[in-house]
This record gives structure tokens, sequence and C-alpha cells, in this order.
């Protein structure tokens, strides 16, 4: 504004004569050829906002015209608790709008998720056989056919498991959140459906020799409340919440995310495959399995959209649609050839198989 001799206290003129909106135009065209980042240039149109709140509010500055036009939005979100909570924020007219669902490679589901090409989960699970790593191999086909979050992948409990059959795909239940020993986001109740064939890889590694060396080694408690997923020591690659006062060391799984920066990502690339992913990501790619498995049922006008927002929601056990419409949305802006997840399941059962 200096640059241009325009005195940023005069709000005198016309709307487009005012220096908020005058800042703002300095960006409009930027923004519109995508040569500036819409978020980036509002975290500088809300530094500026700012300053003349400040202004306003100790300097006893009152703008002759509106410096710009307000409105009250409600946002909602999650609270510690699993309780939905709203509160109001205040948006103006100066900021551009994001759009992330539009432009982004993510999903926004408890954090910024990026969901694996069915091409690149084949190549994290051909890799993960590769490192001989049964436990990794295991916790990372549960939340990649589940849907878990990692706290919930590495609480589950031996008493968690059924015994089925290596060819079931079936799903049967797990209890876990508020009144079990499972731990979840916000301690929120939920009954996580998972594939019998997956329950029979870890009921067959809990008979192993491998496992029960480490259960010796383990803290002494009910058979059925043991972990499953244990250290060569013997303790938890996540300590429950229930269990901090067993424990010196409080373990967030943090073996994990060594395991796939040290050990995974290396494989990966040794094998000439160059792309990045958290643990969380195995979340997504299981949400968007489920939406490509629905997907022909939806074209083909066996179930209405809004059924496909309810099955992908209640798996997912999202407390808003609107972080289910995400993973929809993602599709649509996202094609690419997708499989039926039954054929998929199939795949990857023939791959795990000893």
């Amino acid at each position: 504004m200096l640059d241009h001799n325009i005195d940023h206290l005069d709000f005198s003129g016309r709307e487009f004569e005012r220096p908020t909106y005058r800042f703002k135009a300095n960006f409009k065209l930027a923004v519109a050829r995508s040569e500036r980042g819409a978020e980036g240039v509002n975290n500088k149109i809300r530094a500026v906002i700012r300053y003349y709140r400040w202004r306003m509010r100790y300097r006893n500055f009152t703008p002759a015209k509106p410096p710009w036009k307000e409105t009250i939005a409600h946002i909602s979100r999650l609270d510690r608790h699993g309780f939905t909570r709203t509160r109001e924020v205040i948006t103006t007219d100066l900021t551009f709008p994001t759009n992330k669902d539009e432009s982004s490679d993510f999903i926004y589901d408890g954090g910024k998720l990026r969901p694996l090409h069915k091409f690149e989960q084949d190549a994290v699970v051909k890799a993960l056989l590769l490192v001989s790593n049964i436990e990794m191999l295991l916790l990372f086909i549960l939340a990649l056919f589940s849907g878990m979050r990692i706290q919930t992948v590495l609480t589950i409990r031996v008493g968690n498991i059924v015994e089925a059959s290596a060819d079931d795909t079936g799903t049967y239940s797990i209890s876990a959140g508020q009144g079990s020993l499972v731990d979840t986001k916000y301690g929120k109740k939920q009954g996580i459906q998972v594939p019998g064939w997956v329950h029979h890889r870890l009921f067959t590694y809990l008979q192993s020799d491998r496992y029960q060396s480490r259960k010796a080694r383990a803290l002494k408690r009910d058979e059925s409340e043991q972990y499953v997923f244990l250290s060569r020591t013997g303790k938890p690659m996540y300590v429950s919440h229930l269990d901090k006062d067993k424990y010196k060391s409080h373990e967030k799984g943090s073996a994990v995310r060594k395991f796939i920066r040290d050990t995974l990502t290396p494989r990966l690339k040794a094998d000439d495959h160059h792309f990045t992913f958290s643990f969380h990501d195995l979340r997504a790619s299981f949400g968007m399995n489920l939406v490509d498995e629905r997907r022909d049922l939806l074209a083909q006008g066996k179930i209405g959209y809004l059924e496909l927002i309810d099955y992908v929601a209640k798996r997912l056990h999202h407390s808003s649609r609107k972080t289910t419409m995400s993973y929809l949305d993602y599709r649509r802006v996202n094609e690419m050839v997708h499989e039926a997840d039954s054929d998929y399941q199939m795949h990857i059962m023939s791959l795990v198989e000893n």
C-alpha cells in the first residue's frame, strides 16, 4: 500500500477502493491462475484483518465504511470424549475459497490421509512378506481390512480373536472403545468388523512359538486380556490408556513408525516403488476400498446413494457424514481403475498364504 501511496486507514471510498479490498485484489489473478495457493494468500489476508481488528480494539480506530463483510459459520468437531461440539467461526468476504475436497489429493479423516492405490497396497503387502516380520504383516493387514486406527490395532487382545477358516471372507466383530479393553479415538464405542481370514491368521500366530515366547516375557494377566501385539521383550507396542499405571514407558506405536521408515520404505524403494505413506493412510485405503466395493452396485441401481454413504459411515464409525462424503468426493475427483473388494480380498489372501 505504501508503494502505491495509499492511506491504509482511509476507508471513505467505494468498496473496491478500500485498503482491505485493494489488498485482496492484488492476489486475485494469481489465485485464479493457480500461481498462488489460496490458503497461503488467505493467511496473509487474515494477518491484515488481525491488524485492523487490533487498531479498532486498542487504538480507537473506526473505519468510515466497513473494511469487510462478516458472516458466522458453525463448525462441528468431535471432542476428546467422542461428543460432537459446535462452535461459531466468524468469516469475511476477503478470503478466497479453498475447496479442499476438490483440489486435494488427500482425505481429512482424523488427519490428512492419502488412500493408497490398489497397486500401492499390493506393493506394501509384498514388501511386508519379503522383510519377514510376521507381527508387522499382521497388524498392517488388520488395519487395511478393518480401517482400525493404530491405537485400536495395537491394543486388541487375545480374547478378541476368533477361530475362523483360512478362506472365510465373512466378518466377525471386535468390540472396542468404552466398555472394552481396546482403545479407540476419544474412547468411542465401536463394533469393528474384521474378515474371518484375518482372524484365522491372527489365531494361528497366537499359537506359534514366536508369540508364546513374547507372551512369556510379558506382564502376567488373564489369557484373554493379553495384548496380541507384543515386542520381543514382551512389552505392548501400544500401551492402552487402561494400563498406564502398569508400565513405566507408555508406548504409542513408535515401533511401527520406525519400521515404516527404516525397513519398509527402503524395501519398497529397492523394488522401484517410490511412494510414501503413513500407517494411518491404511484407514483411508480401507475406506476407499469400501467405496469401490459398492460403486458397481450403485451404478447398477441395486443400492442408492444414501445407502452407500450409510454403509461407509458405519464401517468407518464416522460421527459426521461430511467426513464420509469426503471419501465419495475423493473418488469422483480422483478417478482411476478399481477392483471389487471381494476380488481384492481374494488376491491379498493368496499372497499371504503359506
